[in-house]
């Protein structure tokens, strides 16, 4: 698809609580709409944002995204602009994105108690989309400690998951299968806080490849499904990227030095990533 060559602004609404498009272009009969997905013809991959014109007959065209009252499956969501009278669409482009009030907003929660959030931003190409997150619970990141030979997080619990109890337990993912799964037990802050500290040693008795990605969840009580752990607030779209936390060198019983580093992964939630520390590496 081509992309639209108008000037789009996106800005947040008041309270922050949504988005409005402005298309500098007045003229021509046309609507915005979001696909997820490679056409947006699935259920549930296509809306439609209706223009409207302003009351002076002056300025811009305006269509608003309301998060309050829109649901966004977790993902990727594209804006297009389409013609009434041939349906013909492209890629919108901005040249305007506002993310300062992201900086500040808390995680949003739906009809049904997920908990949401969104972050727009413009691709390399230079289009308009919204990365979207939306899980029936969600322990957000407050703070990440780096030791020596440990990882300590606090994080807050969100959603529809059960309140910590002394059972809750910190689960590091083994990329092979559940039976290579390492339980941390965690320190209540308060029913929905917690903290957490994991020595790297606890990795080393299930390890036994040259890469391993052990992925953080929450596991609030021992019949409850894991709860991702990660950071979707404020304005980072892939976070791998733009949090870089130090690695630690390690000797592993068996492998030889190891490198241990805090990363987030594709969704924004962390893992730990284990390496073997060879010249190639270095």
């Amino acid at each position: 698809t081509s992309t639209y060559s108008g000037t789009v602004q996106l800005s947040t609404t008041k309270g922050g609580d949504g988005y409005q498009l402005q298309d500098g272009e007045r003229g021509g009969h046309k609507t915005y709409n979001l696909s997820q997905g490679t056409d947006g013809t699935g259920e549930g991959e296509r809306i439609e944002l209706p223009l409207t014109r302003p009351a002076t007959g002056k300025g811009p065209l305006t269509a608003v995204l309301d998060r309050a009252g829109t649901t966004l499956a977790e993902g990727r969501w594209d804006f297009f602009v389409e013609r009434a009278d041939d349906g013909k669409r492209a890629r919108v482009a901005a040249d305007l994105v506002e993310q300062a009030r992201l900086l500040t907003l808390p995680l949003g929660s739906d009809a049904a108690g997920h908990v949401t959030a969104w972050v727009p931003y413009v691709t390399a190409a230079g289009s308009l989309t919204l990365r979207t997150w939306r899980r029936p619970a969600h322990a957000e990141l407050d703070a990440i400690t780096i030791g020596e030979a440990s990882l300590t997080v606090t994080a807050t619990l969100h959603g529809t998951a059960a309140p910590l109890t002394p059972a809750s337990r910190l689960v590091l993912v083994s990329p092979e299968d559940g039976s290579y799964d390492v339980d941390v037990p965690v320190t209540a802050l308060g029913e929905r806080q917690l903290r957490c500290t994991v020595p790297y040693d606890l990795l080393f008795a299930r390890r036994g490849t040259a890469h391993d990605v052990w992925r953080l969840a929450l596991r609030p009580a021992p019949a409850e499904p894991h709860v991702p752990l990660g950071r979707l607030t404020g304005d980072g779209v892939d976070r791998k990227r733009t949090d870089v936390h130090p690695a630690r060198t390690l000797e592993h019983p068996v492998r030889g030095t190891v490198a241990v580093r805090p990363v987030f992964d594709p969704e924004n939630d962390l893992t730990l990533d284990v390496n073997d520390v060879t010249q190639a590496t270095m």
